[in-house]
Order: C-alpha cells, then sequence, then structure tokens
C-alpha cells in the first residue's frame, strides 16, 4: 500500500519545503546525490546534479519547462556503474522514455531512485522567460493549471502537452502529487518499496493522503483525451488525400 507525506506550504515557500525533503534523502544516505530541476538565475530552470544537501535550496520540479531531455542525462549518468546512488526527478514523458532506454540496455536504474512528478503541462523555452519576466512561478502556474488555465499572456503550453493523456508517473520510485492536492499542499507518494524507505528516512513527516487525487487525475486524463481524439480527428479530415499529404 502506498504511503504519502503532505507538505503544507505558504506563498512563495512550495520550494522551499520541497528543498527539505531533498535534503533529507541526502543527509539521512537514502541518496548520494540528486538529479532535479533546479533554478540557474538568468538561466532560467534546469536539470542540475548535486551531492551537497546544502546546494539542495534551488530545487524547482515543478516549473513549466524541460529545456533538455532529462532520459538522455539519465543515459549518461548511468553508463558506467558508479556504486553511488542517484535520485532522479524526472517528468512522466521523461520517465517513459527511460523506460525504452532500459530495454535498449542505454540506461541502468540499479542505482537509481526514481521521483515523477506530476506535469501540467510545459512552456517553450522562450515562453518561459517570458512567464519568469511576468513575475511566475511554478506556484502562480499550478494553481491556475489545477482551475484548467495553462495560458500566460499570449503564449500557452506545447499542443502536445494539452494532449498527453500521462499527467501523473508511472514506473516511479516515488511521485510528487500536485493534481488533486488542493491550495497550499502537495504530496508525496511512496510507490515502491525502495521510495519507502527513501520517504522514511527524508524525515517528513508520513500521514494524510489527498482524498480527491484520483478523481482529480481521472478528470484530467478525460480532458485531454477528448482534446486529443479532436485534434486527431481534424488532422485526418486535412490530410485525407495525397496532395494534402504533401502540403
Amino acid at each position: 500500500m502506498a504511503k504519502f507525506a503532505k507538505l503544507s506550504f505558504n506563498k512563495d515557500e512550495l520550494n522551499k519545503e520541497l528543498s527539505g525533503f531533498f535534503k533529507g534523502i541526502l543527509e539521512n544516505g537514502a541518496v548520494d546525490a540528486v538529479l532535479a530541476p533546479m533554478a540557474q538565475g538568468k538561466k532560467g530552470v534546469r536539470l542540475s546534479l548535486v551531492t551537497s544537501a546544502g546546494a539542495t535550496g534551488a530545487v524547482d520540479p515543478f516549473a513549466p519547462v524541460a529545456p533538455v531531455s532529462g532520459a538522455k542525462i539519465a543515459s549518461s549518468l548511468t553508463a558506467r556503474p558508479s556504486g553511488r546512488k542517484v535520485a532522479m526527478v524526472l517528468r512522466p514523458c521523461e520517465i517513459r522514455a527511460v523506460v525504452e532506454l532500459v530495454k535498449l540496455k542505454q540506461v541502468n536504474l540499479d542505482d537509481v531512485l526514481m521521483i515523477g512528478m506530476d506535469c501540467l503541462g510545459r512552456y517553450e523555452n522562450t515562453d518561459f522567460a517570458k512567464f519568469q519576466e511576468q513575475g511566475g512561478t511554478s506556484e502562480t502556474f499550478l494553481e491556475k493549471a489545477a482551475a484548467g488555465n495553462t495560458a500566460t499572456g499570449d503564449f500557452d503550453v506545447a499542443g502536445a502537452c494539452k494532449i498527453c493523456e500521462f499527467p501523473a508517473a508511472d514506473n516511479v520510485d516515488l511521485r510528487l502529487c500536485a493534481i488533486g492536492s488542493g491550495s497550499g499542499a502537495v504530496f508525496i507518494e511512496a510507490v515502491t518499496d525502495k521510495g519507502k524507505a527513501a520517504l522514511e528516512k527524508s524525515g517528513v513527516k508520513i500521514g494524510d493522503s489527498p482524498a480527491g487525487r484520483d478523481d482529480a487525475v481521472k478528470k484530467l486524463v478525460a480532458g485531454r483525451t477528448e482534446a486529443k481524439d479532436k485534434k486527431f480527428a481534424e488532422f485526418r479530415a486535412e490530410t485525407n488525400n495525397f496532395q494534402a499529404l504533401g502540403e
């Protein structure tokens, strides 16, 4: 049975609470390193590898951007056995790519603690820069996206994100749950025994579970499935002959 830990936060303190969790798993030996999206000042948010508990203050897992492929980095990090345990915080689409690379023996997960995060979409890199310039944060994005609005000004999340039927990650040890968590809270879900052991070592309190999560995930998936079916129908109508395919 899955275990949950609730992280409650005040305004602008989401990443502070998440930092405490990552700091805990490093300090208490659950992992030796953490690969996660981290703030890089004017360079935005990028996947970064840290081995010091004191460096986790820059974590920003829910930032709506993905400038590089996490699966490619996972392949590079696990190409040779290191004997060091690494927590990898990746989006659902990146994790699905990792699973395929495992089949091709291009990723080895023996020493990996896989952490998936709920994904409500991502902006293109240039749009994310505008998002930050306008004062946008992961918290404001999650709040708007939970209400069904991912647009900011004249831009929106990538079209593929709007029809993605996998907003919650599978094949993971832990999940960072934002969907259905309510305002001012995220949950950490331990899915596997490896995940439960890490959660217990993190120092966060285990207990509450997000009561509305399942329904919220199902509702989001249903909406995206409907949007996907509509988009595919439009595409088939536009490319129903050889001439249209060539244009």
